[in-house]
């Protein structure tokens, strides 16, 4: 169901979304609670696999890109799901999106936000 923060009194922003992001019933016991929630500048929405340390090893995460509409608009954003497969540096994890047959990819970049 599409919601909007343009109907609280005094705000501005607007906010829709066509469908929310789905996050299985475990989100908050697999991701949030161990410290997964955000993996390499990537909100987390599932841990898919995991490596031989119980560390995540693929994910599905939100790929957000936004910019500075300069008309009526002001600042838009936008978010899609991706899988990601993830390596560990010590305790650092580095994150690389995939395409849809599994193979890295370039990540768009979207100016600064």
């Amino acid at each position: 169901m599409p919601w909007s923060l343009s109907q609280i009194p005094g705000n501005t922003a607007r906010f829709k979304y066509r469908s929310p992001p789905v996050v299985t019933r475990r989100w908050l016991t697999h991701v949030v609670r161990p410290g997964f929630a955000l993996l390499g500048d990537y909100p987390v929405l599932d841990i898919v696999e995991t490596n031989d340390d119980g560390l995540p090893s693929r994910i599905k995460a939100v790929e957000l890109s936004g910019f500075f509409d300069g008309s009526m608009h002001g600042w838009r954003a936008w978010g899609t799901d991706i899988e990601c497969a993830v390596t560990w540096d010590d305790d650092n994890p580095i994150v690389e999106p995939l395409d849809t047959h599994g193979n890295p990819r370039e990540v768009p970049r979207f100016g600064t936000l």
